[in-house]
């Protein structure tokens, strides 16, 4: 290297290194912060006056504003792509979809049944009152027992066991009554809807017309709503108490029969209107011309009314 450019270097170096260069630039940054930061400076008519002070105000206003949209640019390209790809567009290579939870089908979905529910909630409820009946009666006979004695609660454990034998058969007469009684008005006691919904009541002490969804309770807004579904079902107790009325002319238990045919006697009942009618009128032909349907009398007709005092 030569000696006039060693010299040159290092008279810059030097004059870089100056104090008094040092001191004019610290003083020249602190006459721009003064500028920005309190625009009521004395100074602020003339540096805004000079063309060099206004262009760096104008670099810096711009490198500040770029340092803000900077990142909105990454959001406004993101907002851009999603709108573009919500949208139904013909130059897409692939189809558009629309956000939402994958919808799963259940198979075979079948509704809650409410007979078994409501029956089910009266299971449980009869067995915890009959767990409690028998606590207290072993609370009982241990109290006679330790009071009178081990014979005393042999006698009244056997007095205890005939009054619940008694009440037993006593229900079961009963029930047999009220199923003649269901056969004698025409309506069957193992098919027809008013028929289940008697039983029901009887042995569980539910009314099934306040069962939602049930049977029972569709019947009863038909029978509500609809006068022809009443005259259907006029004519078809009317066959069916044809029917009992013959098998006891020839004397047979009509309860038996039904018991014994639930699925002839369900076929009558889902016959179409047009059907139905047509067996209507011959029915009403035949117990008016001889006075049954098949025209057969047994010599001792079946007696409902014995047969439903006895077991």
């Amino acid at each position: 290297m030569s000696a006039s450019a060693f010299s040159l270097s290092s008279y810059f170096t030097k004059r870089k290194e100056s104090p008094f260069i040092l001191k004019e630039e610290e003083h020249k940054q602190q006459d721009t912060a003064t500028l920005f930061q309190n625009p009521t400076h004395p100074k602020v008519t003339m540096y805004n006056a000079s063309p060099l002070v206004a262009n760096a105000s104008n670099r810096l206003v711009e490198r500040n504003s770029f340092v803000l949209l900077k990142p909105l640019k990454h959001v406004f390209l993101a907002m851009t792509t999603l709108f573009f790809l919500s949208i139904s567009c013909p130059f897409l290579p692939f189809s558009t979809a629309n956000a939402a939870a994958p919808v799963t089908p259940i198979k075979n979905f079948k509704p809650p049944d409410s007979k078994a529910i409501a029956l089910k909630k009266i299971a449980d409820e009869r067995n915890k009152e009959k767990l409690q009946e028998e606590m207290a009666h072993q609370i009982k006979c241990d109290d006679i027992e330790r009071e009178q004695g081990l014979k005393a609660r042999k006698a009244y454990e056997k007095a205890y066991l005939d009054e619940k034998i008694q009440k037993a058969k006593f229900r079961s007469l009963e029930r047999q009554k009220l199923l003649y009684g269901l056969v004698d008005q025409g309506i069957c006691p193992y098919v027809d809807v008013e028929g289940e919904r008697q039983l029901y009541l009887f042995d569980y002490d539910i009314d099934l017309n306040k069962v939602a969804s049930s049977a029972q309770q569709k019947e009863m807004m038909k029978l509500r709503r609809d006068k022809k579904w009443a005259t259907r079902r006029e004519k078809e107790h009317f066959i069916i108490k044809c029917i009992v009325e013959d098998l006891k002319l020839r004397g047979e238990d009509p309860l038996k029969y039904f018991e014994a045919n639930k699925a002839k006697t369900r076929d009558i009942l889902n016959l179409k209107d047009k059907q139905l009618d047509v067996l209507f009128n011959r029915y009403t032909y035949l117990m008016e011309t001889q006075g049954s349907l098949s025209g057969i009398k047994a010599d001792v007709p079946f007696d409902m009314e014995a047969a439903a005092t006895h077991l």
